[in-house]
């Protein structure tokens, strides 16, 4: 809705000020915390992206390692040479990019080559499957080994169960997420 309504840019600009400012308070107790949040495809449209994370970095004067910029996997990612522009110049401005959902689409593999990724997300459906569906497994174990191969982190979304975390960490996963570590809480 934000994104018809001409609202995703603003919404945009609120939330990686609010993570900026949060990710700063957080590491100052601990550096290695990092927090993510998600770019909507119409963001990576223009520019405007780019100068608002520089401006939140000169303005809050926080570590943009620790800020991950998350895309989600979609047909059009790969149509302009433009929004490879933009995750690049972001990257440069010290901003790590994870590739959300991965393995929902049908284009995965094309984007870990084309663009410029640090992270995997694994989607949640295949790690509903994880104890109970052999090609489900293997498609995960395929999923880090190529990450692993490519030096790209690797998070396993929607862990709800402690077998299901245990095989992630059996299979070499980077990270988990999800209700079995905790709900989700405002910052």
């Amino acid at each position: 809705m934000a994104e018809s309504k001409g609202l995703i840019h603003d919404i945009g600009r609120f939330v990686l000020l609010e993570a900026a400012t949060a990710l700063k308070q957080l590491n100052e107790q601990d550096p290695s915390i990092f927090i993510s949040i998600n770019v909507s495809p119409l963001q990576l449209q223009n520019q405007s992206i780019v100068n608002s994370c520089a401006n939140t970095i000169a303005q809050v004067n926080f570590n943009p390692n620790n800020l991950t910029i998350e895309i989600t996997e979609g047909a059009n990612m790969l149509d302009a040479d433009e929004k490879l522009d933009i995750l690049l110049k972001l990257k440069a401005l010290g901003f790590r990019i994870a590739m959300d959902d991965f393995g929902s689409g049908y284009s995965s593999l094309l984007y870990i080559a084309k663009l410029p990724i640090d992270v995997i997300k694994i989607d949640r459906d295949f790690i509903n499957k994880i104890d109970c569906d052999d090609f489900a497994r293997v498609l995960i174990v395929s999923i880090i080994s190529i990450a692993s191969t490519l030096n790209l982190s690797v998070v396993a979304e929607g862990v709800e169960t402690q077998i299901q975390a245990d095989t992630l960490k059996q299979l070499g996963c980077d990270f988990i997420q999800g209700y079995l570590i905790s709900k989700p809480k405002p910052l």
